[in-house]
């Protein structure tokens, strides 16, 4: 009998080939296959952003996971595992009759390819694009076309973080004006709402809601927080499995706090924004801000068994676009400011291209651009078509593609 691999059962499930199919669970419930998902990559289900549809009408949207049996899940840990909670469906080899929970105890259906009907040997190619109206020679958008379309959905996404900002703002229990903000200490609503979510940013791809929480707890220690050496330890704790990478953003994280724990950030980034100098770049001087090694910090870190590593530039600049410069512009609406909501939704729309992630390429593949965008705000439109139309394969409305014919 031929012996297969998790990677096999992987590779199969990821070529497309059961896309359509009448399926089984092992419980009998129908299943139809819409969309495998993309690689998920790294620690956390094999696939992300899966679509399936179960019985006539549910239409699931989620992650996958393979193993070669049910049981693997639980010998894995992945029911006590918060990474593995939007899981949809558990493809296996072969049905071993062991359940699939997850951490709230909710059900997950299990597929077994061993029982779908004649299967074909083990690994199968991937079909070729081209089954999506995005990618169809009738339905598809001309380049220039899709590039402009993106652009305005980077628009779109830019505003829609304002607005979360700005609801968020709005409904703070206190505001405190510029001459306060800027002179006096202690933390203001600002500083807490932008530190909270700044941490949650450094977390994006990985441990986002472990290091939001991280960033919370930050706060609460920010105005007593001389040393990082006595919270690194219990804060590294709660992000499981600790890569390296996750220690180092941690600690930038921390050196951030102590560096701010008088004020906050809010009031950096308030001048650096409202400034009249134009003598140096509005991105550099944001990038500066969050990159450069603060003397309170260095003199601790060397006292210190904690990694002195600080931001990348990249991480830096994703931090700037997804969270400083709609969160300013957020704040000046609500302040009347119009002149920083000029600064900041012009530096949005010109900003340089970021580095791009799982979404993003994966986004690229399917709308068959033959380059990664240049310019942030096209890549920001990718991520916004995935979140409201691609991830689900929502293709009817979605923009990309030229309507029915």
């Amino acid at each position: 009998m031929q012996q297969f691999s998790e990677r096999d059962i992987a590779r199969r499930w990821g070529s497309g080939e059961l896309i359509g199919v009448p399926l089984r669970t092992t419980s009998g419930e129908r299943l139809t296959v819409l969309y495998p998902g993309r690689p998920g990559g790294g620690a956390g289900p094999d696939f992300r952003d899966a679509v399936i549809r179960l019985g006539d009408d549910r239409t699931l949207c989620g992650d996958v996971e393979v193993h070669l049996r049910g049981g693997d899940w639980r010998a894995h840990g992945h029911q006590d595992d918060p990474r593995y909670r939007q899981v949809i469906l558990h493809v296996v080899l072969t049905n071993d009759l062991q359940p699939t929970r997850l951490a709230d105890g909710a059900s997950v259906p299990v597929l077994a390819l061993a029982e779908v009907t004649a299967p074909p040997t083990l690994p199968l190619p991937r079909k070729d694009a081209g089954q999506w109206p995005c990618q169809q020679d009738e339905t598809r958008l001309a380049e220039r076309t899709l590039l402009g379309l993106l652009d305005q959905a980077g628009e779109a996404r830019f505003l829609e973080k304002a607005t979360v900002f700005q609801a968020l703002l709005a409904a703070a229990p206190e505001q405190m004006d510029v001459p306060r903000q800027t002179k006096q200490p202690g933390w203001s609503a600002e500083s807490r709402l932008l530190f909270v979510a700044l941490a949650e940013g450094v977390g994006y791809g990985r441990e986002r809601e472990a290091f939001r929480a991280v960033g919370e707890q930050l706060v609460a220690l920010a105005p007593g927080l001389t040393s990082p050496a006595h919270v690194y330890e219990g804060l590294l704790a709660q992000l499981r499995g600790a890569a390296r990478l996750d220690r180092e953003r941690l600690a930038a994280l921390t050196r951030l706090a102590v560096r701010w724990r008088e004020r906050g950030p809010w009031p950096d980034l308030w001048s650096l924004l409202s400034r009249t100098d134009q003598s140096v770049d509005d991105r550099e001087a944001l990038l500066q801000a969050l990159t450069a090694s603060g003397a309170a910090y260095q003199a601790t870190a060397r006292k210190a068994d904690t990694p002195s590593e600080s931001l990348s530039e990249e991480r830096a600049a994703i931090l700037i676009w997804n969270v400083e410069l709609p969160f300013a512009y957020a704040w000046a609406l609500l302040h009347e400011d119009e002149a920083l909501a000029k600064r900041a939704y012009v530096l949005a729309l010109s900003f340089p291209g970021l580095p791009s992630n799982q979404i993003t390429r994966a986004m690229q593949k399917q709308l068959l651009l033959p380059r990664h965008p240049r310019l942030a705000l096209a890549q920001q439109g990718l991520q916004h078509v995935h979140k409201h139309w691609c991830r689900e394969k929502i293709c009817a409305a979605c923009p990309c593609a030229k309507a029915d014919l």
